[in-house]
């Protein structure tokens, strides 16, 4: 366990950004009508709740029980059959364990995932965040390229690695998945969260 509950108290947690990756979690999830969803990491339980709200189950695993999750158990090991639900989740979740973990927990997902395993990762790349009003077309946000040099990930006791630091580039993380034979549907970050990147993997 790295953080303790207090972590996630609503002032020091949930900021403007944050809100906006819980939209993008649910977003994501409704695109494949599910009724039964894993979520690794309980975390403050946001997505959960909406979720509920319509009209979809989530289990929540997590190895700290302080933060009340449905199972004790870890994403490397999980207690449920192949196929058991119709998603699996892990928002901000996998870059806590050492990059070498990656790839059996993403497994791992995949085994008790019936249609996707949906992800956010932190992305250490650089960028502008933009808006702009198209007539017409409403307002449209993107993220502008910054040039920026890659450093080296440090442990700072949460994060053992982050994407696009020294060791794991994008195109890294892109390939080791996809050597697995998994399909990755949707890889991209928004402009309301730069921070957050957001994989959906079939």
């Amino acid at each position: 366990m790295q953080v303790e509950r207090s972590h996630y108290a609503f002032k020091a947690y949930m900021s403007p950004d944050r809100w906006s990756s819980v939209w993008r979690q649910v977003d994501l999830s409704l695109n494949y009508q599910p009724s039964q969803v894993l979520e690794v990491g309980a975390g403050p339980g946001f997505y959960k709740q909406v979720m509920a709200r319509e009209g979809i189950s989530v289990t929540t695993v997590d190895i700290a029980e302080d933060l009340q999750p449905d199972v004790v158990g870890s994403v490397l090991d999980l207690p449920f059959a192949d196929n058991y639900f119709d998603l699996c989740c892990a928002f901000q979740v996998l870059e806590h364990l050492p990059y070498e973990s990656f790839i059996p927990a993403l497994q791992e997902l995949r085994r008790v995932a019936r249609k996707a395993v949906i992800v956010s990762l932190p992305d250490a790349a650089a960028g502008y965040p933009t808006r702009i009003s198209i007539p017409g077309r409403g307002i449209r946000d993107f993220i502008l390229p910054r040039p920026y040099f890659k450093k080296a990930h440090i442990f700072d006791g949460q994060h053992y690695w982050e994407i696009n630091k020294k060791k794991t580039p994008l195109k890294r993380i892109v390939q080791d998945i996809e050597q697995q034979g998994f399909r990755i549907r949707h890889n991209q970050r928004y402009a309301a969260n730069m921070y957050h990147r957001f994989l959906v993997i079939e």
